[in-house]
């Protein structure tokens, strides 16, 4: 018996509640948090945006402090994160910042991309 606790991290509040029904209808007992969307933009310039030496973003900015905590706090609690954004380019930012933000806390990380 598996009783590690894991959190799934999807983009959409709305797809919560269904998300959690198809893990359950699957065996699956996990939290499921969603983003609401983007946690961090580009700048307008974009002449100080890229990467540094270690792949870290330069240059983009935190547009849902409130959110990136609200992640940061769910990923305390769990023993495994699923990232389970979106299977395209917007899941995928998405993706590689929440895996950021939390990649300190808990190291414990998957990915999961949904169709």
């Amino acid at each position: 018996m598996n009783n590690m606790k894991k959190l799934f991290i999807i983009e959409a509040p709305g797809k919560v509640k269904h998300f959690r029904t198809i893990l359950n209808n699957a065996g699956i007992d996990a939290e499921v948090a969603a983003t609401k969307g983007h946690l961090y933009s580009f700048p307008k310039d974009l002449s100080v945006a890229g990467v540094d030496e270690k792949f870290n973003d330069v240059g983009r900015i935190l547009i849902n402090p409130e959110g990136a905590q609200y992640i940061r706090n769910k990923a305390e609690n769990v023993d495994q994160i699923i990232i389970a954004t979106d299977a395209d380019n917007e899941g995928d930012v998405i993706a590689w910042d929440v895996y950021s933000l939390v990649k300190d806390i808990n190291p414990n990380i998957l990915r999961l991309k949904l169709k």
